[in-house]
């Protein structure tokens, strides 16, 4: 999933308390376990992630017995489990940016037993989309530097759109302006777009979260 509003999975826990690291990593555990042909490929599987709660679980009962040297034995093993929960994290990425939307990728990272962060909030939409005077026509409007426009070097504004909720995207013309009119769509259906930016160095930026819009 290339867009500039990727979701990202997060972690949440307080790394030197045990309830807090043991129950994401039950969570994770459930939720890789759920999905095998989503989450097969998981490393660590969720048997090892099992395991290493049932270590840290004994171990912190022994700290919570005062034996001597439990409290240093738990830290290492809670410390092993919290790595095991950031490669989890790394997994899971890769598998949300395969979605086809931001909204597929959010359900891949909940499914997965894990949080999703919260977006930066900007002053301006990275891409807002008006109904124009003319039916059938609607006016995209990007905020080129969110997109990765670089300073004062030309660049030009790429355009898509979808009629399936972003499932296949179809190109629009490029613009030199961070604006332009899409014409001919058909009054009482629900169209998607998105932008990016191509560089003057020739690269191109990542894809705009998707805006939807019902067009009259």
């Amino acid at each position: 999933m290339a867009t500039a509003n990727r979701a990202r999975a997060v972690l949440r826990v307080k790394k030197q308390n045990t309830v807090s690291v043991t129950g994401r990593a039950k969570a994770a555990r459930d939720g890789l376990a759920s999905d095998t042909t989503k989450f097969g490929a998981a490393n660590p599987a969720p048997t090892a992630i099992d395991a290493q709660i049932t270590v840290v679980e004994k171990a912190e009962d022994q700290a919570r017995k005062r034996t001597p040297g439990a409290a240093a034995a738990r830290n290492v093993q809670r410390s092993l489990l919290v790595g095991m929960l950031e490669k989890v994290l790394t997994f899971v990425h890769g598998v949300a940016d395969t979605s086809a939307t931001r909204e597929d990728a959010v359900a891949t990272i909940l499914a997965a037993g894990l949080l999703v962060a919260t977006p930066p909030q900007s002053r301006k939409q990275i891409l807002a989309a008006k109904q124009a005077a003319q039916s059938g026509n609607v006016l995209l409007i990007a905020f080129a530097k969110l997109l990765g426009a670089a300073g004062k070097k030309k660049s030009c504004l790429n355009w898509q759109q979808t009629m399936d909720g972003g499932k296949t995207w179809i190109n629009l013309p490029s613009t030199p302006k961070a604006k332009t009119t899409v014409t001919g769509l058909t009054p009482g259906m629900t169209y998607g777009f998105r932008a990016s930016v191509t560089r003057s160095d020739g690269t191109l930026g990542e894809w705009s979260q998707m805006v939807t819009i019902l067009v009259h």
